[in-house]
């Protein structure tokens, strides 16, 4: 199973090229079912890329990484 996230080093060490919804939900403080739905109906709508397969929802760390630290 795999680790929620609860601060941002977390995910900047996290191993893989992709974070999930239930890692970055805690952080932008959004349910992690938010983030699948509006990525799979309207994903210009979320601030970061997404990528969507099937029913499975990957944010690409390093994007998603440099859009949260712009937000600071």
């Amino acid at each position: 199973m795999r680790q929620m996230a609860d601060n941002i080093e977390t995910l900047r060490d996290w191993p893989e090229w992709y974070l999930l919804p239930t890692q970055v939900a805690p952080i932008l403080k959004w349910d992690p079912q938010y983030i699948r739905i509006v990525a799979r109906t309207y994903p210009e709508r979320l601030p970061f890329e997404v990528v969507v397969h099937g029913t499975r929802t990957q944010i690409p760390k390093k994007p998603f990484l440099d859009w949260y630290d712009s937000t600071k």
